[in-house]
């Protein structure tokens, strides 16, 4: 029967992997926080230049959807007509008419506003009715809401301006909290590799002296060769 060596589970190198896929999450993860926190910087300097060009990336990015799903479908039978045709029409369109982009997602969002504002309303209401404390948190956000609907309808400029500044401030958020995560990450790979590992830790290392440790040299542990420096005289009967 194979015998695991004393090396024990460390011995395999399984800290080495662990390290290794720590360390390739942490720069996985600052990049990718850092792209979201400079995407927010430039939506908060350049709010209209940053949103025209994100339209753009989606345009293209629909268009090459549009162009993998004609592809599958002509050589793996795979997909539909919608799913070529809506992604090519919507790309197209961006590319094109990127303002009217624009003034869709403002108007959705002043309707949605409009309709959650009111229902958060009529919510506060009826908690308050029911003796509930905190109802007028509520109140607070559904008019908050009813009036951001209302000036996107009739000012949609500084509505969609508003909206890119605080997507901006949300991306930045996200990108720090994500930078975050990988700074951590990269904490814990450093521990990693310089811990249980390490020598004179776990089975197998090199011990202290005087510690009962398996591998440990000294006095603390009985000679596993076979002889009795440690029986004391009277007791060999």
């Amino acid at each position: 029967m194979t015998q695991m060596p004393l090396g024990g589970f460390f011995a395999a190198g399984d800290p080495d992997t662990l390290t290794r896929m720590l360390k390739r999450l942490q720069v996985s993860f600052m990049i990718q926080g850092g792209f979201a926190t400079l995407a927010g910087v430039l939506f908060l300097v350049w709010p209209f230049q940053s949103a025209t060009a994100f339209v753009f990336v989606f345009a293209v990015w629909l268009l090459v959807s549009a162009v993998l799903s004609a592809v599958l479908s002509v050589i793996r039978k795979q997909g539909s007509i919608l799913g070529t045709l809506v992604p090519a029409a919507l790309g197209i369109l961006l590319l094109f008419i990127p303002e009217a982009a624009g003034a869709a997602i403002v108007f959705l969002v002043a309707f949605a506003s409009l309709l959650v504002g009111g229902l958060a309303v009529a919510l506060s209401l009826s908690v308050r009715r029911m003796g509930i404390r905190g109802w007028w948190l509520t109140l607070i956000a559904g008019v908050l809401a009813v009036a951001y609907g209302f000036l996107a309808l009739f000012n949609p400029t500084a509505a969609l301006t508003g909206l890119l500044w605080a997507l901006g401030v949300l991306l930045i958020v996200i990108g720090a909290a994500v930078m975050m995560l990988g700074w951590r990450l990269g904490k814990l790979a450093i521990q990693t590799s310089s811990g249980p590992g390490g020598p004179g830790s776990g089975f197998g290392g090199t011990g202290a002296p005087g510690s009962g440790e398996f591998g440990g040299s000294g006095r603390g542990g009985r000679n596993r060769g076979g002889s009795d420096d440690d029986v004391i005289p009277g007791e060999e009967a």
